[in-house]
């Protein structure tokens, strides 16, 4: 009888897993993956400042260069960036959080902006954090922003246009992202 049942108990310990240093571990299933938003859907009005709309422009102009992989011109970009964030952090028609929001913004793309396209991309990863709670606190005007994301970087940019272009992947995956409604 012991034998009979020594077979059915080594069958129960192989099928479940029950210890063995040589099985390889379960793979925990993958989150299903969020439906796409098209970016009609997810943009908002941007902005009622004239500042932050400039900003905002700017600061698209550089997302699009960094999904080009071009450092020169995001050199460019990030300076100008940096003094469209001080010129909204002056505007007396911001509130103060909203003027804090913008100083921070220009104190991390202020100064000596990287040769290279990854610490760029950092601070373009920084700022994008400020500028989206900007922007959503000072809608209006005619310009339309959403907010998209990229999952593999685990990071949020703001576009201005409905055709995804990745700022943090580039032309390694240009058109990987999806919009966040």
């Amino acid at each position: 009888m012991i034998r009979a049942l020594l077979p059915l108990s080594l069958l129960f310990a192989v099928a479940c897993d029950c210890g063995s240093a040589n099985t390889p571990a379960a793979v925990a299933p993958e989150a299903p993956a969020s439906p796409t938003v098209p970016f009609s859907a997810a943009s908002y009005p941007c902005c009622a400042s004239d500042r932050v709309r400039l900003l905002a422009v700017g600061y698209a102009d550089l997302g699009r260069t960094l999904a080009r992989d071009d450092p020169e011109a995001a050199r460019v970009q990030v300076e100008e960036v940096a003094r469209r964030a001080a010129a909204a952090a002056e505007d007396p028609l911001l509130s103060a959080d909203g003027r804090a929001l913008a100083a921070r913004i220009a104190a991390r793309a202020g100064g000596t902006p990287p040769d290279r396209l990854e610490p760029m991309r950092e601070i373009f990863k920084e700022i994008s954090e400020h500028l989206i709670v900007l922007t959503q606190s000072n809608r209006g005007g005619s310009m339309r922003v959403a907010v998209a994301f990229c999952p593999r970087s685990n990071a949020n940019w703001l576009q201005a246009s409905p055709e995804i272009m990745n700022p943090y992947l580039g032309s390694l995956e240009v058109s990987s992202g999806v919009f966040r409604p």
